[in-house]
């Protein structure tokens, strides 16, 4: 996974994609009208708790999917402020997303940003979909997020993949609700690894913690000192008892329910 911000303060993109200043010096606000490198800044800034939660647990995520496809945070305006590669994507094609890039309407076409804008609603687009030579190859799956009745911003979730796409969103809601909950209870939340539930067993809750942690059956198993057998019977019955398939709808509903601490994870 590799994870691009903008560092203001050095005036130059930090991790792995690397762009010239010139390449995102200019870029179109809410009102269509050009910005500066240094207002595009103070935009990502102003959103660093939330690119942070999305670095968190974007690295959660990348240890257990094997689902390729690249994540834009935007703000209300449309402009992109962070970019995260999932499971190496196609790097060369996904470079067309840089930050500070627009995807109001009139710079890149019909997507799935300006539907979420209009709408206030997830959003999925199909290739065919799109009216944007930008995005004509790939799937968008786009989600607002609001906290407390404010439009924070919009993760769009892109994958050149259409066997993706339907696990890319069962992760965007992931992401979505880690990131809500994250922020909503960060001064008064559930410690659930000092206590048993109503549904679970304090084991069991280690079990779960863990798994949202991306650990492998080997090292939860090594970490509470139990074979890896009973680490797969705990995983049945956490599964059976949220009524899931997977590990990643498993953390969905655990978070969801307050059964697990955010965190913990």
């Amino acid at each position: 996974m590799s994870i691009e911000l903008y560092d203001f303060k050095k005036d130059r993109p930090n991790y792995e994609r690397r762009y010239s200043i010139q390449d995102i010096k200019k870029t179109s606000n809410c009102n269509g009208n050009e910005i500066e490198v240094e207002s595009l800044g103070e935009q990502i800034e102003k959103h660093e708790k939330y690119i942070e939660i999305l670095r968190r647990y974007g690295e959660m995520i990348s240890n257990v999917t094997e689902e390729k496809f690249t994540l834009l945070f935007l703000t209300t305006c449309g402009i992109v402020i962070s970019i995260i590669d999932f499971k190496e994507t196609n790097k060369e094609d996904m470079r067309r997303f840089k930050l500070g890039m627009s995807f109001k309407e009139e710079a890149i076409g019909k997507n799935a940003v300006v539907m979420a804008m209009n709408l206030n609603t997830p959003i999925r687009l199909a290739p065919e979909e799109h009216n944007s030579s930008t995005l004509n190859n790939v799937h968008e799956y786009c989600v607002p997020l609001n906290i407390t009745g404010n439009k924070i911003g919009y993760f769009n979730f892109i994958t050149d993949q259409k066997s993706n796409i339907d696990r890319i969103v069962d992760i965007a809601h992931v992401i979505k609700f880690y990131t809500y909950y994250t922020i909503i209870n960060s001064l008064n939340i559930y410690d659930a690894s000092q206590q048993e539930s109503p549904m679970f067993t304090r084991r069991q809750l280690e079990v779960l913690i863990k798994m949202a942690k991306g650990m492998t059956e080997y090292t939860i198993s090594k970490e509470l000192g139990v074979s890896i057998d009973t680490i797969r019977f705990h995983k049945k019955v956490i599964f059976k008892k949220l009524d899931v398939n997977c590990t990643v709808e498993a953390v969905i509903k655990g978070l969801k329910g307050n059964y697990i601490s955010l965190n913990d994870t």
